[in-house]
């Protein structure tokens, strides 16, 4: 049906929902006039359930006026809905500028936190026997954005029958939000959930991926209403919503979801929210630093916070208690998963200085990421921020579940690049959400490596870690130079990929470019055969013996061996290595990929983003803001789209050396590498490269555990190494003290 048709006496339009607060009345007065009415402004939440609202030591009090019909049951709700949207709208007329309809939706007050009823009952006109309610109110579409007034959501339509279902309400791929709700109880908390998913763009406890010329849309089946003209009738409607134009709110990095979060089919009540433990402390010698962890142990845990905060306030403003320059200084972050296991961190730090006499180590680290270091090691080992490189993993590395939290703390990141509905493919989502099963098909693999350095890329960069180095392992090499913003379009690769005969049946697949190197006949198959062994002396000098077996990629002390599975097996008897095989098959990186060489320098052949074409001319002033290494030569590649598709047509064509390619990068002035990716394989090899080197290896994605407690891991590395990340995001918009003391009350 149509949702907007004209009409002599205006237009029938869509109603955008523009408030959403929660309010107490007196019982004596529902359904009530709101005259003076206190209310707590909803509308910027994070949490998509009324039981998690986190507490707010200073919540947002506003007076709300007017008069709002009281709506206790499904049916009068699809009795509103219907009025509202048959309604005729002159958005020209003056009196209807203002246009304005509320409603309130009775809450039960045992689903709200104890601090909302508490801080609304606390108003003299409704101290006794309050009645909470859902207040939303609304406005016709065309004068909202005439006002330019956010809307959460937009009433599209109502549906005179029952709910399609279209795909499974936990789907994670589902392009809608869908509920049958079938009794009274749980209205408001399911409206609340509906609004709310809409306007965070999540989907239960993922990120609602966006769909190209569509926008995001909830259905709610108001289900088994009975019929008052004839009570035997049972009848059911769909109410329809659309997301509004009002942005996310982040998620503060130090919130956590409860560990076992409640399954879809259950009410909308749910555990209160984790708060995490991000505490950086300072001192000006090892005996200064015993001493303040030994106080945090002795403060009370209120006390313990805000001095979290002061020191946390005193970092951001470059105001610590310790010259950053001391060579006597040290620098310690406390991490902690929540504020039961901060003791446990302290006492960890201690025992370890404690067992030393002096800070012989280049740092004290516990599991859990908590880390001290001393100032004169980051000076002594060049720990700077133009000592920042970007490593970008190859394919494999992503896995089902990877970033599976990240759009809850970074939501307007994930908006920007899903504009055009893009990003679930560039991140091959169906294949590595929590429930994807995974792939070793090469295109995929590769174009979700680019995805997702795209996207951690940009995440980095917003945290203010920005790196004066970059380089990648093998296919990371490509998402170097889509991650960092470099290509103007880097999203037609997934496309190009798709279409290639190289990346489908060339290098991978059948290995039509291993049999044309072997000029077999074509009833005869390839025999091909990958291992992942150790390396040791002389081996190197037995496979020139082998004309069908090759070292694709050396880490040094390890590499991956491909070619011919007799060869293979024979090289590997006669030299006595043990290796394990690979199931992932691909001719990169041999003699062999050259057959494809122009296809694949065509793929990777784009024109340069306005970025990537400042930085050709920075580079060309002998100025460049970051140098891009490639395994082509081992050295900074020219910023050009025929260098880069040369460069990248070399690698692949050739063995990769990426212990060469890391030492190099690192006699160029990198020390702090940070992996660009799922996982840290590449902090593996780098590690054990560089082992006699002053380095550090940092992930940015660990796997088996959130993306909160992986960045607040790296954000206490770059602390302790002297870095200045933007630490803003920690706390979000509603971050009090009132959150860990509601904490500790329900320990």
């Amino acid at each position: 049906m149509s949702t907007r048709s004209i009409t002599n006496n205006g237009i029938a339009t869509k109603w955008a929902l523009c408030g959403l607060y929660c309010v107490a009345l007196p019982k004596d007065d529902v359904p009530a006039n709101l005259a003076n009415t206190c209310a707590i402004d909803l509308s910027d939440e994070f949490v998509l359930n009324l039981a998690q609202i986190p507490a707010r030591e200073r919540p947002s009090i506003v007076d709300v006026h007017g008069c709002a019909q009281w709506l206790d049951n499904r049916a009068a709700l699809l009795s509103y809905c219907q009025q509202l949207l048959a309604r005729r709208i002159d958005i020209k007329a003056g009196e209807n500028i203002e246009a304005r309809s509320s409603i309130v939706i009775p809450v039960n007050g045992a689903g709200l936190p104890a601090w909302l009823r508490s801080r609304l009952s606390a108003d003299a006109k409704t101290s006794l026997n309050a009645s909470f309610g859902l207040l939303l109110t609304f406005m016709p579409v065309p004068i909202a954005l005439k006002q330019g007034i956010k809307m959460l959501a937009r009433l599209r339509q109502v549906l005179p029958e029952p709910l399609k279902q279209t795909a499974k309400p936990n789907a994670q791929l589902a392009k809608y939000w869908q509920r049958q709700l079938s009794g009274d109880d749980d209205l408001a908390s399911c409206i609340f959930n509906l609004v709310q998913s809409l306007k965070q763009r999540q989907l239960q406890q993922h990120y609602w991926y966006g769909v190209m010329h569509q926008s995001r849309q909830a259905y709610l089946e108001l289900a088994g209403m009975v019929n008052a003209e004839q009570p035997r009738v049972v009848a059911s409607a769909t109410l329809v919503f659309e997301q509004g134009n009002q942005t996310a709110t982040p998620w503060p990095l130090l919130c956590t979801e409860p560990s076992a979060a409640l399954p879809i089919e259950s009410t909308f009540d749910s555990e209160p929210l984790n708060w995490q433990v991000f505490w950086p402390v300072t001192a000006l010698n090892k005996t200064e630093l015993i001493v303040k962890l030994n106080r945090i142990l002795a403060l009370p845990t209120s006390q313990r916070y805000q001095q979290m905060l002061n020191d946390l306030n005193a970092y951001q403003q470059h105001k610590t208690s310790t010259d950053t320059q001391n060579a006597k200084g040290l620098i310690s972050v406390l991490v902690a998963s929540e504020i039961n296991a901060l003791d446990g961190e302290v006492k960890q730090l201690l025992e370890r200085l404690g067992q030393q006499t002096a800070l012989s180590q280049a740092s004290i680290q516990t599991p859990s990421g908590s880390v001290v270091r001393q100032v004169k090691d980051n000076q002594q080992a060049q720990f700077i921020a133009d000592s920042v490189c970007f490593v970008y993993p190859g394919v494999g590395t992503c896995y089902p579940g990877q970033f599976h939290d990240l759009s809850r703390y970074f939501p307007r990141l994930y908006q920007t690049l899903d504009t055009n509905g893009e990003l679930a493919e560039l991140l091959a989502a169906r294949h590595f959400l929590a429930d994807g099963q995974g792939t070793d098909k090469l295109t995929t693999l590769a174009q979700a490596g680019v995805g997702s350095a795209w996207l951690l890329s940009h995440l980095l960069q917003q945290l203010n870690i920005t790196p004066a180095y970059a380089f990648g392992y093998s296919l990371g090499e490509v998402s170097m130079w889509a991650g960092l913003s470099l290509w103007q379009s880097p999203q037609v690769l997934g496309e190009r990929l798709a279409k290639s005969v190289a990346f489908n049946s060339g290098i991978t697949g059948e290995l039509n470019a291993v049999a044309q190197h072997w000029q077999l006949a074509p009833e005869q198959e390839v025999h091909w055969a990958s291992y992942s062994l150790r390396l040791p002396d002389g081996f190197t000098q037995n496979l020139v013996h082998y004309d069908k077996a090759w070292l694709a990629i050396n880490h040094g002390d390890s590499g991956i061996l491909v070619g011919d599975s007799q060869q293979c097996q024979q090289l590997l008897n006669e030299t006595g290595v043990r290796a394990i095989k690979v199931g992932f098959v691909t001719a990169m990186h041999t003699p062999a990929a050259q057959y494809y060489g122009d296809e694949i320098a065509q793929i990777f052949h784009l024109p340069l983003s306005e970025q990537g074409q400042a930085l050709a001319l920075q580079a060309s002033r002998k100025q460049p803001a970051v140098k891009l290494f490639s395994s082509a030569n081992y050295q900074p590649v020219k910023v050009s789209s025929d260098a880069i598709s040369q460069s990248i047509h070399d690698c692949f064509c050739q063995p990769l050396d990426f212990a060469h390619l890391t030492q190099q990068v690192y006699q160029a002035g990198a020390r702090i590498f940070i992996e660009v990716g799922a996982g840290r394989s590449c902090c593996t090899h780098i590690d054990k490269i560089l082992q006699h080197q002053p380095h550090v290896s940092l992930a940015t994605n660990g796997k088996g555990q959130s993306s909160s407690r992986s960045l607040l891991r790296l954000l206490a590395q770059l602390v302790s190494l002297g870095l200045k990340p933007e630490l803003d995001s920690l706390f979000g918009r509603h971050f009090s003290l009132s959150l860990y003391q509601q904490q500790d009350q329900s320990i």
